[in-house]
């Protein structure tokens, strides 16, 4: 009993373990936006614990990982604590953008130091808001490819779980833990709290679902990885999402692209019988199954709904951007801050936009990050943009590997839709994309 018990606690003690742990609470708590700030703190606490416990990981990564990795993940999170330094008077008096603030501390007594944040406390927000994903990619880059296929099967399993508790809400208006925010009846949002950002996660775990090994895998595991496929595409119906049901061909297309492989593999190793008689069979059944399953989906009445999206509006979202425009024009090329985009937003929008309820986002990642960043976080991006072309490039090379291809459809994807979204302003989306830039930056491994 006492082996077996210090089996246990070893078994536990193990990383791995650990960041399944952190990813779990993540799933859970994790699906709100900066607003949500109890349930991010559990998150962030969480992280900091595993981080503790994990010291050594965060040497290896920094020692081992590529250098050119390395100090864009150091860059992007030092991004908002450069922004919190208090600067005298002199100098941020002068920053673009910030003359309103000048004249009010004038009127209260004499301009203080001041940091290039219009609003510390969003912006030490968004700090602490990068130690889940920092965590999650410093203990997944550590991950060899046996633990890397449990880490996606948990997420495949977690993506289906999240999807049925949506359901929930879809069918009985219960299972919404963000019902406060936005009552939108038969919207599934599972454990988030903006369904596009739901859609988009659906569409990358589907992506992974779809890169998982395929090599001896039993008739009835064939079975359970179709009706996770079926769960995940459903999931993105509902959510009416239209980025996130037009990204669903991404999906289909690597799926096509996934079995091509595996039969012209087939057929240069000279199994050409097995590909007649098992897997030709296999795959006309899974096709079959999954475009009538599709079908039965899409012919649904909740599933019309959803499309029917496609012929509204953009429900004033230009009018949104232009104004956002006029601010990210104001504040460049320093920025307002990491997470001020509400509260300047507010000074530059016109007054023929004014809406009942205050504007939280921008709808356009990238211009939000130009409003908030300014220059510096425009190029940071363009230098992460240059390392993941770069990872795609190698992880479409030889031999294929196909969890870091299909990290590239999630990059796409995620980098698509955040021209009218938002995606990644939520830790679990944040946390994907941790693990989405492992897969891509890890040593190749063999096809299976």
């Amino acid at each position: 009993m006492a082996a077996q018990g210090h089996r246990l606690a070893e078994k536990l003690s193990e990383p791995f373990h650990h960041l399944i742990a952190l990813l779990l609470i993540t799933l859970v708590f994790g699906g709100g936006g900066a607003g949500e700030g109890l349930n991010n703190l559990v998150v962030q606490l969480s992280a900091l614990l595993v981080a503790a416990l994990n010291r050594d990981a965060f040497i290896r990564f920094y020692r081992k990982a590529p250098r050119t990795l390395v100090w864009l993940v150091i860059a992007s999170v030092a991004l908002p604590l450069v922004q919190l330094v208090p600067m005298p008077p002199a100098i941020w008096s002068r920053l673009p953008g910030r003359e309103i603030l000048t004249e009010a501390m004038e009127l209260s007594g004499g301009a203080g130091w001041y940091p290039i944040s219009l609003n510390w406390g969003r912006t030490l927000t968004a700090f602490v808001g990068t130690l889940a994903p920092l965590t999650v990619l410093v203990l997944c880059h550590g991950l060899d490819s046996r633990r890397m296929d449990r880490l996606i099967a948990f997420l495949v399993i977690a993506a289906c779980a999240i999807m049925l508790f949506g359901s929930l809400h879809v069918i009985s208006g219960l299972g919404d833990l963000y019902s406060d925010q936005m009552s939108m009846n038969g919207v599934l949002f599972g454990t988030f709290a903006d369904r596009i950002a739901a859609s988009i996660f659906f569409v990358s775990i589907l992506l992974l679902l779809i890169a998982m090994p395929w090599h001896g895998v039993s008739a009835m595991g064939i079975l359970v990885r179709l009706c996770a496929a079926l769960l995940l595409f459903t999931g993105t119906i509902l959510t009416q999402s239209r980025s996130g049901m037009a990204a669903l061909l991404v999906p289909l297309a690597f799926l096509a692209w996934r079995a091509l492989a595996l039969l012209g593999s087939r057929v240069t190793a000279g199994k050409a019988a097995q590909i007649n008689k098992g897997l030709l069979a296999g795959a006309v059944v899974g096709i079959v199954a999954l475009a009538l399953g599709a079908a039965l989906i899409l012919s649904s009445g909740r599933a019309q709904v959803s499309l029917d999206r496609f012929d509204n509006g953009d429900g004033g979202r230009s009018d949104l951007r232009d104004d956002a425009t006029v601010a990210a024009i104001t504040f460049w090329p320093v920025g307002s801050g990491m997470g001020t985009f509400e509260d300047v937003y507010q000074t530059n929008e016109a007054l023929d936009h004014v809406k009942t309820r205050l504007v939280g986002r921008a709808h356009m990642d990238y211009l939000e990050l130009a409003v908030e960043a300014g220059a510096i976080g425009i190029f940071l991006l363009l230098v992460w943009i240059y390392w993941f072309v770069g990872a795609a490039w190698r992880a479409l090379g030889s031999p294929p590997d196909w969890p870091a291809r299909a990290a590239i459809g999630i990059v796409a994807c995620i980098a698509a839709q955040s021209l009218v979204a938002y995606p990644l302003r939520n830790q679990i989306m944040l946390c994907l994309t941790a693990i989405t830039v492992v897969l891509l930056s890890r040593p190749k491994a063999k096809d299976a």
